[in-house]
């Protein structure tokens, strides 16, 4: 953790809605990392990191459409 850390600690106000994004609102990302990893990242179909015992990939529809 320490390694990845970007060195700002702040006690500013954070922005309740945003903090569990993005961490403090104004402040540095709370970790080297891109934002959105590791979802951010390919994977890929026959990766044997799938292939686990509690894990399953299924397809998910996505319906753009105006109904909620």
């Amino acid at each position: 953790h320490l390694k990845d850390l970007v060195g700002q600690l702040s006690d500013k106000n954070i922005c309740a809605e945003a903090v569990c994004y993005c961490c403090v609102k104004d402040d540095l990302f709370p970790d080297r990392k891109s934002m959105g990893f590791p979802f951010d990242r390919s994977i890929k179909q026959d990766s044997k990191e799938l292939l686990l015992p509690t894990m399953k990939a299924t397809e998910v529809p996505i319906d753009h459409s105006a109904r909620h």
